[in-house]
């Protein structure tokens, strides 16, 4: 029967390490490229943090004209339902959800005040599951 020895240093850098030998400092070699690079090349290179899905809706639904429902997915990838979901979730913030028709009978979202007291004008309430139309909403105190 033949034996197979199995090391697990397989480098001489290993090796050393599991002997216990001292290991190189990182941080000295930092420090003298931090001193070599001047700040503005620092800021120049610093990356830009991607803007979150949530603010892209809110920036599209604060447009003048607003975005559709498929708009919106085309932007962040979501469901409809998901898309939907965001929509009860500024409400409850505290946004104003409006709901306008386009002239190609599409639905147009946008946050703030309706544009016209139009009959397609409505504001979405959160305690009613149907839309109330502007004028409505307005009687009501709503």
């Amino acid at each position: 029967m033949t034996s197979i020895a199995i090391t697990t240093a397989a480098t001489p850098a290993k090796a050393a390490l599991a002997r216990g030998a001292p290991r190189r400092k990182a941080k000295a070699q930092s420090a003298s490229n931090a001193e070599t690079s001047p700040a503005s090349d620092k800021l120049a290179s610093k990356p830009t943090l991607p803007i979150s899905k949530a603010a892209l809706v809110i920036k599209l639904l604060s447009r003048a004209k607003g975005a559709t429902v498929e708009e919106l997915i085309a932007e962040t990838a979501w469901q409809p339902h998901s898309v939907r979901a965001h929509f009860s979730g500024l409400r409850k913030k505290g946004h104003l959800l409006v709901r306008e028709q386009r002239k190609g009978g599409d639905h147009a979202y946008r946050i703030g005040a309706p544009a016209s007291d139009a009959p397609s004008v409505m504001h979405i309430s959160e305690a009613a599951a149907e839309p109330v139309p502007a004028d409505a909403s307005a009687r009501t105190g709503a």
